[in-house]
């Protein structure tokens, strides 16, 4: 297949609708805004670069704050083929009102995307995170909500129900919970006391496979525990436990044992006659051998037997996966800098069940790593900064043994229930059509107003995929915005 050329120009006016990734289970991945303070000392025309939209304060009594969420980016395919195109609007309001808290987003959406997110939504009917949308002339239209109301009783205490996205762990990318999917309804408490830092966290999820007779989708539930401590400066472990059970009588709806936040679910489920739901457990720690510097790792169990492990024989069912990372970040001559590296591995049928709608997934989507499992992935990212100027290189490169179609599974895709599978041993990573692919973004540009995320930037971006069964799709996109 030949090359594609894309030539990007943007005007970016963009509140990022993604936070940065937080550590701390206080606020374990939420979609919000900096709490950045306004400089009331500066004029109207300064403060566009400086403050947000529109700010309302009393102090120690109430906060709102109101901002855009508006990107236009444009392609021109370089054979003139067609035209690439992402036009998004919104608004995104938050505040606070003493010991409750809110905010919510919504926007509108329009992309003409690369092919190989064509591909993506041809097979998953998704746009990745995003959802579903409606499509005409290669153009795609969707609509999307996310918020969450809050409550922090105490300083130790925080309490949340929203429709959103989540993320646990230190890494760019997390075996057990990801912000890849689009978003679902969920509702949350943690607890920070001394070195314990709790996350108890029920949601609700879309399965695609099917639905009720009122054309409402099959629902999934999935109830969560997250047990971390900090042993010390340079020490942190955590447990993390995790099971989603299935309705497709749209009936069942919530079972409330699993709303206890403290007892542990295989026997809650044991004792509700429904032993058969899909149970995860997993672990990480993180070491900080210098202050800037941190090595972390996480490891997902979905079932093994340690007999089958020791044999070395492949079996289907030994399904787990890990991964290893370190972060380190600082300051030379005044230039902020981060350098991350990380590696993530998974087997064949990791996260899937027998019952497919009971598969660790959300709207055709998985809900850890955004690639599944059967996959090993490197990622490089660079990142530096100095005042509002600002460079970042994210490399990834990846192997990934891909499904052949013909309604046998060889591991990649959750959503397939694992009676599918091909053979019982001799399962191997990368099995089935071996994709290798290689994505680099490099990006230059000017943080105009760093309480909302306006930015102005320009790159390049390059995407090579290759498959053993003679698939090839490359991509080289120069951008600006």
């Amino acid at each position: 297949m030949k090359n594609s050329f894309f030539l990007f120009f943007s005007f970016l006016f963009f509140t990022s609708i993604v936070s940065a990734q937080h550590s701390d289970l206080k606020s374990v991945y939420q979609l919000e805004p900096k709490d950045y303070q306004r400089d009331t000392t500066l004029n109207f025309w300064k403060g566009l670069t400086a403050n947000h939209l529109l700010e309302v304060e009393k102090e120690g009594e109430y906060r709102l704050v109101l901002d855009p969420v508006v990107n236009f980016q444009f392609a021109f395919d370089q054979d003139g083929e067609g035209q690439e195109y992402w036009n998004t609007r919104g608004f995104q309001a938050w505040g606070k009102i003493r010991k409750f808290s809110f905010y919510t987003t919504i926007l509108e959406h329009q992309t003409r995307s690369p092919q190989y997110l064509k591909n993506f939504y041809n097979h998953n009917r998704v746009l990745p995170g995003w959802g579903e949308a409606r499509t005409a002339d290669g153009v795609y239209d969707i609509g999307l909500a996310m918020g969450y109301i809050a409550l922090d009783p105490n300083k130790y205490i925080h309490l949340e129900f929203g429709h959103g996205k989540n993320f646990i762990g230190d890494g760019y990318r997390s075996l057990l919970t990801m912000d890849n999917t689009s978003p679902y309804t969920y509702m949350k408490g943690t607890l920070d006391v001394w070195i314990f830092k709790y996350l108890w966290m029920f949601s609700a999820q879309r399965n695609h496979s099917g639905q009720g007779p009122d054309g409402t989708f099959y629902r999934r539930y999935n109830a969560t525990h997250h047990l971390s401590l900090d042993i010390n400066d340079k020490w942190s472990l955590a447990f993390f436990e995790t099971i989603n059970y299935h309705d497709t009588t749209l009936n069942r709806g919530i079972e409330a044992e699993y709303l206890n936040p403290i007892l542990f679910y295989r026997p809650i489920e044991f004792g509700l006659g429904s032993s058969q739901g899909n149970a995860l457990i997993g672990f990480s720690a993180t070491y900080r051998p210098k202050e800037n510097w941190k090595i972390y790792g996480q490891v997902i169990l979905d079932e093994f037997k340690l007999d089958e492990i020791r044999a070395a024989n492949g079996w289907w069912a030994n399904k787990y996966g890990f991964q290893l990372g370190t972060l380190v970040e600082g300051s030379i001559n005044k230039i902020d800098y981060s350098i991350r590296g990380e590696f993530n591995y998974t087997r064949p049928y990791t996260y899937s069940h027998r019952n497919e709608i009971q598969a660790f997934a959300h709207a055709s989507q998985p809900l850890a790593h955004t690639l599944g499992a059967n996959f090993r992935e490197f990622i490089l990212n660079i990142q530096l900064q100095k005042n509002r100027w600002f460079a970042n290189s994210h490399l990834v490169y990846y192997q990934q043994g891909k499904d052949l179609q013909n309604g046998v599974s060889v591991g990649e895709d959750p959503d397939l229930s694992y009676t599918l599978r091909f053979q019982e041993y001799n399962n191997e990573v990368l099995q089935g059509d071996k994709a290798t692919v290689l994505f680099w973004n490099l990006e230059l540009g000017y943080l105009i107003n760093p309480a909302y995320n306006l930015k102005l930037k320009a790159g390049l971006q390059v995407r090579n995929e290759t498959r053993d069964s003679g698939f090839e799709l490359k991509s080289f996109y120069p951008f600006g915005g």
